[in-house]
């Protein structure tokens, strides 16, 4: 799936608190945590906008949910399909990098093959 999701996992997370932020409203909860879609665009700076929003407009949930999860970190994961098998250069913005840093999330990037759906 291509997109940016928020994926959280660890023992310090109850499914009481994921449901009761509703910044976390639409998650999908498994036992260990949740992910939270923010984007299901392909295309990475509409993704990377879609979670520098999320980011700035939930900044108290996030900050707890860093604190809950130490000491692992939740995760803006950014996943792309590519139609091609060349090389690609992505960058991040700094400000993006920054803002999730503050908080302690990780940033991960998948790339998949189009052909491997």
């Amino acid at each position: 799936m291509s997109g940016c999701e928020l994926r959280a996992r660890g023992a310090g997370l109850s499914t009481q608190y994921i449901l009761s932020e509703s910044a976390f409203s639409g998650a999908v909860v498994c036992e260990t945590g949740f992910d939270l879609n923010l984007s299901e665009s392909n295309d990475l700076q509409e993704q990377v906008s879609a979670a520098a929003a999320f980011l700035r407009e939930h900044t108290e949930q996030c900050r707890a949910l860093a604190d809950l999860l130490l000491p692992d970190a939740p995760i803006l994961h950014f996943a792309l399909w590519r139609k091609d098998g060349y090389s690609h250069a992505f960058m991040f913005p700094a400000a993006l990098i920054r803002q999730a840093g503050a908080f302690g999330f990780e940033i991960q990037l998948s790339m998949f093959r189009a052909g491997d759906r």
